[in-house]
């Protein structure tokens, strides 16, 4: 190998490591890729199939994970520095440079937001629900715990930079049985949503039992509740080797509307809340150039509470009703 003399390595070193800088950037702590690029290619599309973001990526193969960057890692920037940073590397340097340059700390993984880029996001998820149904007034008074295992959850998020539009859809039959009848209604939650950032809002529809008892003997009809809802959500990028990541979501809901699955059954007066929170842990198990298959499992969390005025045949009057359940669901996601 040929050695050049140290006071030529040294003028070598003053001139063209501040070229290799403008191809080559060290990431440092608090970094985030899409921050990077923007500061570098402020005149550029960073996102989209044919964005600088994917251009950084396949420059990068060592980058498995774009929300997941160590510090002291080289990131190379512009194609034809792919040479010159292996040359860099394997270029002896004198004791002066190795004394301005000490060596690189070990990675440190860290917890770190997920910044959006643009793709679509498509789950299924399967398992049980627990629900909680108590409620006084015109209708008598009920008071029911129960758990069901066929609860069904499909969502579907698209995310585009900053902003997201989602929907989520969630069924499970509800059953019952008294000493004098029994019976099941099909119920559904569906909520459709957009956010920017960390801010979220939308309108959801919640199917709720709403239960009659006259002397023992046992009447229901499925409830639909319009809510208005305002929330927050927060995405975190796990310092693992394959991308794992935990969303978390909380809304607050405000009543609009109610009605019934039955015509002779009259709503009015509806007031009320609701307060529902959603984490859901995604880890990637397969990845192609254009989706990747990840694990999911989904644990919801809700507490609703209504007061209406009912009239159902010859029960006219006020009710007020607690409605509280939680879910666990495991299944897979789609990233396209």
């Amino acid at each position: 190998m040929l050695k050049l003399p140290k006071k030529i390595l040294c003028f070598l070193s003053v001139f063209t490591l501040p070229l290799f800088a403008k191809d080559v950037y060290v990431i440092k702590k608090g970094d985030v890729l899409s921050k990077i690029l923007q500061r570098n290619f402020p005149n550029q599309r960073i996102y989209g199939k044919n964005g600088k973001l994917s251009e950084i990526m396949l420059m990068n193969p060592k980058i498995k994970n774009p929300h997941l960057i160590y510090p002291k890692t080289s990131l190379i920037l512009r194609r034809g520095s792919e040479k010159n940073n292996e040359s860099r590397s394997n270029l002896e340097a004198p004791e002066e440079i190795k004394e301005l340059n000490p060596p690189p700390l070990k990675d440190v993984r860290t917890l770190t937001s997920v910044e959006e880029i643009e793709h679509w996001d498509i789950s299924a998820t399967y398992g049980g629900k627990f629900v909680s149904l108590s409620q006084d007034g015109v209708l008598g008074d009920a008071d029911l715990g129960v758990i069901f295992l066929q609860n069904l959850k499909l969502k579907s998020v698209y995310h585009q930079n900053l902003w997201s539009f989602g929907m989520e859809f969630e069924s499970y039959k509800f059953k019952y049985e008294t000493l004098s009848s029994k019976g099941s209604e099909d119920m559904f939650k569906m909520d459709i949503y957009s956010s920017y950032k960390w801010m979220l809002g939308g309108l959801s529809i919640d199917q709720t039992p709403l239960l009659k008892n006259d002397n023992g003997d046992i009447s229901a009809a499925r409830q639909s509740l319009v809510f208005l809802s305002l929330g927050v959500k927060k995405d975190i990028s796990l310092p693992t080797k394959k991308p794992t990541s935990i969303k978390l979501k909380s809304v607050a809901r405000y009543a609009l509307k109610s009605s019934t699955d039955q015509p002779e059954i009259e709503i009015s007066s509806v007031n009320g809340f609701s307060v529902r929170g959603q984490i859901e842990f995604l880890r990637q198990i397969y990845s192609k150039e254009n989706y990747s298959l990840s694990a999911s499992w989904m644990n919801d969390f809700g507490y609703q509470k209504i007061s209406q005025k009912i009239n159902w045949e010859t029960s006219v009057g006020n009710m007020s009703s607690t409605f509280i359940d939680a879910s666990t669901a495991l299944g897979l996601m789609v990233r396209f």
